[in-house]
C-alpha cells in the first residue's frame, strides 16, 4: 500500500487504529508525527501493519506484512489477552545445583535478559522480510511466561498460527547447563544465555506458527523438530547437549553460529516471509 503522508496537529495515537477505509494512525515516532492516507477506494480495512513503523517514508513503502513480536508477561504487564490463564514471571534464578538458591534479579540485570532475547530473535530472521521489536502482538507473537507446564522451553499448541509460549523455568534452567554455571551465579554470561534462549526458542515456535498456516510453501516439515545440529530448527532444548540454543554457537569447531538448516527450513522461510530488503 502506498499513499502521501500529511502532517498531523492533533496527539499521537499509540495504537495502529483505522479511523476510515485507506486512513491509518500508526505508532509514530517523534521525528515523524504523521498521518498516513493511503490511495483508495477501498471495500475492506486496511489489513497492513503500522504503515510507518518498518516503512520508508520518503518513497512511501509500507512494511513488511510480517511482524514478530516479543511479549513478557509479568506483575507490571500481565498477559491478560492470552486465551487462558497464564503465570506471571518471576524474575530470579533458581541454582541448579543444591541446595536450589533462587536470587533474584534487579531491573539492570532483567534489561539484559530481555535485550539478548530481542537481538537473538532478530538475528534468527534478520535475512527475511520481517520486522521484529517486543511489546505488543504481531502478526506472529511469542509470550515468555512463568509457567513450567513440562520439561520443555517452549510450545505452540495444536495447529495454532499466531501465539506460542516460551517457558522462563525452563529457559533459565538449561542455559544454567549450557554455560556451565548452575549454582545460580547471576553472571551476565549466564544471563545473556538465558535471553539467547528465550530468543531461539520464539524462533523455533514461530516456525511452527507459519508451518501451521503456509502449509503449501513449506518444504520438508520446515525440518523441525529433527536431530540437526547447531540450528534453530532441530528438537532439542537441553543445555547439557544442545548448548548452541543457549550461546548462539555452533558446536562444530569453526563455531558455526546458530542458523537454519540450508534446505527444508531456509527455503520454507523464504517461500513464506520472501528476502530481507535492502
Amino acid at each position: 500500500m502506498s499513499g502521501t503522508p500529511t502532517a498531523f496537529p492533533g496527539t499521537t495515537n499509540l495504537g495502529a487504529t483505522p479511523r476510515v477505509l485507506g486512513n491509518w494512525f500508526g505508532q509514530l515516532s517523534s521525528q515523524n508525527e504523521v498521518l498516513s492516507e493511503f490511495a483508495g477506494p477501498s471495500t475492506i480495512m486496511a489489513g497492513s501493519l503500522w504503515p510507518i513503523f518498518g516503512g520508508n517514508l520518503g518513497s512511501q513503502n509500507a512494511p513488511p506484512k510480517f511482524d514478530f513480536e516479543l511479549i513478557w508477561c509479568d506483575a507490571i504487564s500481565p498477559c491478560k489477552d492470552l486465551p487462558d490463564t497464564n503465570q506471571n514471571i518471576s524474575y530470579d534464578i533458581r541454582a541448579n545445583d543444591l541446595p536450589h538458591n533462587i536470587t533474584h534479579l534487579n531491573n539492570s540485570q532483567v534489561g539484559i535478559i530481555k535485550s539478548t532475547a530481542l537481538n537473538a530473535l532478530r538475528t534468527a530472521f534478520s535475512s527475511y522480510n520481517v520486522t521484529v521489536a517486543t511489546g505488543r502482538q504481531g502478526t506472529n507473537t511469542a509470550y515468555i511466561i512463568g509457567d513450567q507446564p513440562a520439561i520443555a522451553c517452549g510450545g505452540t499448541e495444536g495447529n495454532n498460527v499466531a501465539v506460542s509460549r516460551i517457558y522462563y523455568p525452563g529457559n533459565m534452567s538449561q542455559a544454567q547447563y549450557a554455560v556451565n554455571i548452575t549454582n545460580g551465579n547471576p553472571s551476565n554470561t549466564l544471563l545473556q544465555a538465558i535471553g539467547e534462549g528465550i530468543g531461539n526458542n520464539a524462533a523455533h515456535e514461530i516456525a511452527h506458527q507459519l508451518k501451521n498456516r503456509f502449509s503449501s510453501k513449506v518444504v520438508g516439515g520446515f525440518g523441525l523438530d529433527d536431530t540437526s545440529i547447531d540450528t534453530y530448527n532441530s528438537g532439542s532444548c537441553d543445555g547439557s547437549n544442545a548448548s548452541w540454543v543457549f550461546t548462539g554457537i555452533g558446536t562444530d569447531t569453526n563455531k558455526t553460529p546458530i542458523h537454519w538448516e540450508q534446505g527444508n527450513a531456509d527455503v520454507s522461510l523464504m517461500n513464506i516471509l520472501g528476502k530481507k530488503q535492502n
